[in-house]
């Protein structure tokens, strides 16, 4: 028993020893698997850090590049915009020694302002647009295809922090931007005058083999067929200028529902029920446009439509230049502010160029188809020569005598030196020249007992001249009478047989132009004169009558600018010229050209309004609209179109091929309609109206064309013909009638529908 006891416990024992070696080695084994699994781990971990780091890297690197580029292409565009502004004319040459400006350091400027760059001096002076672009920070170029569009490209190389290493290289990002501004439409003038109608070219080429002639000569091809052209201060705007003070009547029409005063050309029984016509204007001069509201014979309500608009109070008259467009002689006046505007650009490539007028002066004669005449209608109208507030000589005027200070208007020409197209505050004034009035109508030289070859100066004694209507001490024969300015001495036209200007005449006025070449602004503004008798008063704001005017820019100083520069000069694409002029934002003319049967041809300014008609026609010059506005929509308006007999078609007519297409809003007026394709081949619009019994439709009134520009189109502003002998940038008015002829004095004016400046896709890579 004892021996068995032993044994179990012997056996016990090593069973318990066998399972003390199996968990020791069991324990051996799960510290060997650990040792492993400790390894694979570091491996694992070691092969997962770099992918850790590439995540990050991405996150953090690849959001700083985005950011960065956001940022770039941030201040390349601001840069852009505000280098634009100085485009064409300042790309990298200052606009003046006093402000060191131009577009390149606008531009540069900007971008610094947003963190790019070290300022001006990181752009080279020489060369601030290297091939290829990125080799440099910051690039600013002017496009080559558009040189009014300013191109900035910005390169920078961001250091990666991260996945620099894993031996990512940096990165290097570029982007570009692009801006443009759209030039004015170019006004009127294809070559280096405005309103030229007093030259002839027997040849038919412009500024070849050009002489003087008669305005009246319908035997000879003038250069253009009509004059510049503006009203004095207190003439009615019906007569044709819409910028004079005061509005007596509505200028455009209102659409249903109507007020009380009946509107304009909305009188459907007149002509002829209506004839003579119940309307007058605020001074009494029988009219067929209703009067404003408020507004009736004896100056009753008149002074509310007078001068600038001011919102909430006065409506006033809401023809007006644009702020700043204005001269010395009208600034100083808030209620009469601008005159009219005209562009002049004057290449480096010219030395020397001189400015030169045609009647500067403004000197009435005897027939309403002179150059300079008054408006009124004899002893029809008493109260005509009275204003707004009753200054004038009221019902005392006896229909034949205007020697009187208040009925005339000094005329001053100023020039501008331009620095920006979009600020006229940074304009610099150059020089100033009034040109006074005088009187050259027979009566009133036969009042005073004028010699034969003197004109009578209506200012002579200031404030206190003796007149017709002013007259203490009788009228001193003979004082007054002056000898005409020597480019202004009167002649007998040939054609007409009247006294009138020499024809071959010019005045130059005595501006410098600095070397080297710019922009200019020339305005030329009309003021009254100051008289204060106890037969009448009359300030700034007074003053009547048509004046008529034509503008030429020569190469040097000529003897004579009668056919300067032999065409060498000429309009060509905007800045690019070595002599431009034309109208900037508007212009007022007086159209002379007489209708005829003439064979359409696209290759003559004078005959390629039309492709096609039956119609006697004529042709107008409006405007340029370059491809800069390709996509874009312009208005053209005219205002108080069309005066004349008969049947009249009226329309804006596109270029030769043009992808433009000229719509007219169709207003409700009567006796006038809208006509498709039905006057001449086209698809444009005209207007068709009626005049007869004294009922002229557009009286007073802005007659409107939309312009849809496609994105396909192109147009280019030569003095000669382009692409197959076409004009592809020109715009012109067709009149066409078979039983009229417009007698037209008219206004016209291009608006842009939206911005004229913004950002345009990059051409650059």
């Amino acid at each position: 028993m004892g021996q068995w006891m032993a044994y179990r416990r012997g056996g016990h024992a090593t069973r318990r020893e066998q399972r003390r070696a199996l968990l020791r080695e069991d324990r051996r084994r799960v510290r060997a698997r650990l040792r492993w699994r400790k390894g694979q781990t570091l491996i694992i971990f070691a092969l997962s850090i770099t992918m850790l780091l590439g995540m990050a890297g991405l996150v953090i690197d690849v959001a700083r590049a985005f950011d960065l580029y956001a940022r770039m292409q941030r201040a390349a565009e601001a840069g852009a915009l505000a280098g634009v502004l100085y485009m064409p004319l300042f790309y990298n040459q200052a606009r003046s020694p006093g402000d060191g400006l131009s577009a390149v350091s606008r531009a540069t400027t900007e971008i610094f302002k947003d963190g790019f760059g070290t300022g001006v001096s990181a752009i080279p002076a020489g060369n601030p647009c290297p091939t290829p672009v990125t080799s440099v920070e910051i690039a600013i170029c002017q496009s080559a295809s558009r040189p009014s569009d300013l191109e900035v490209t910005i390169t920078e190389h961001l250091d990666v922090t991260l996945l620099g290493g894993l031996g990512v290289a940096p990165i290097t990002l570029s982007v570009s931007a692009q801006s443009e501004y759209l030039p004015p439409v170019q006004i009127g003038s294809r070559e280096n005058y405005f309103g030229d109608a007093v030259e002839c070219s027997p040849d038919g080429t412009p500024n070849t083999t050009v002489s003087s002639c008669s305005l009246f000569d319908t035997s000879k091809n003038h250069l253009q067929y009509f004059l510049a052209t503006m009203n004095g201060p207190a003439d009615l705007k019906e007569s044709g200028d819409p910028y004079v003070d005061c509005e007596e009547g509505p200028s455009v029409y209102l659409p249903p529902p109507q007020p009380a005063t009946p509107q304009p050309s909305v009188d459907p029984g007149f002509p002829p029920a209506l004839n003579p016509s119940p309307f007058t204007t605020y001074n009494g001069k029988t009219t067929d446009h209703p009067p404003q509201t408020g507004v009736s014979n004896g100056l009753t309500g008149v002074s509310q439509y007078c001068g600038t608009p001011v919102p909430g109070s006065n409506p006033g008259n809401p023809d007006y230049q644009p702020a700043g467009y204005d001269g010395p002689a009208t600034a100083p006046d808030s209620t009469h502010q601008g005159g009219y505007n005209y562009a002049l650009n004057v290449t480096p490539a010219i030395s020397s160029a001189s400015l030169w007028i045609f009647n500067p002066y403004y000197m009435p004669q005897d027939s309403s188809s002179s150059v300079d005449h008054f408006q009124d209608s004899g002893t029809s109208a008493p109260n005509f020569y009275q204003g707004p507030t009753g200054e004038g000589i009221g019902n005392t005027f006896d229909g034949t005598h205007h020697d009187a200070p208040l009925f005339f208007f000094n005329t001053t020409f100023t020039l501008y030196r331009v620095t920006n197209l979009y600020d006229r505050t940074s304009d610099t004034l150059l020089d100033s020249e009034t040109f006074q009035p005088f009187d050259d109508t027979s009566a009133d030289l036969a009042q005073h007992s004028c010699p034969a070859g003197t004109v009578y100066d209506p200012y002579w004694n200031g404030k206190l001249t003796p007149n017709t209507y002013f007259k203490p001490n009788g009228i001193p024969a003979g004082s007054g009478c002056v000898s005409p300015p020597a480019c202004e001495q009167p002649q007998t036209d040939p054609i007409t047989g009247q006294n009138a200007l020499n024809w071959g005449l010019w005045c130059k006025l005595n501006f410098t132009f600095p070397s080297g070449g710019g922009a200019y602004r020339l305005v030329v503004e009309v003021t009254g004169l100051t008289a204060k008798t106890t037969a009448y008063n009359s300030g700034p704001l007074d003053g009547y009558g048509q004046h008529a005017y034509a503008l030429k820019l020569c190469n040097g100083v000529p003897s004579t600018p009668v056919g300067c520069d032999n065409g060498a000069g000429g309009s060509g694409q905007f800045a690019n010229a070595n002599l431009t002029i034309f109208g900037w934002n508007d212009e007022d003319v007086s159209f002379q050209q007489t209708l005829g049967n003439l064979s359409p041809n696209p290759n003559d300014p004078q005959r390629s309004c039309v492709s096609n008609t039956n119609l006697k026609y004529a042709c107008l010059d409006l405007g340029c609209i370059p491809s800069d506005y390709a996509g874009r929509t312009v208005t053209a308006q005219l205002f108080d179109p069309g005066d004349g007999g008969g049947d009249l078609f009226i329309g804006v007519v596109p270029p030769p091929g043009s992808s433009a297409d000229v719509n007219i809003p169709a207003p409700n007026y009567s006796n006038i309609s809208v006509s498709s394709g039905a006057v001449f081949d086209g698809d444009n619009n005209v207007v068709h109206a009626h005049y007869s019994n004294g009922y002229t439709p557009f009286n007073g009134l802005w007659l409107s064309f939309e312009i849809q520009l496609a994105p396909t189109y192109s147009g280019s502003c030569p003095s000669t013909g382009i692409t197959g002998g076409t004009y592809p940038g020109w715009f012109q008015l067709a009149y066409m009638s078979s039983n009229g002829n417009p007698g037209d004095k008219l206004a016209i004016q291009f608006t842009l529908v939206g911005s004229p400046v913004h950002l345009v896709p990059p051409s650059l890579g």
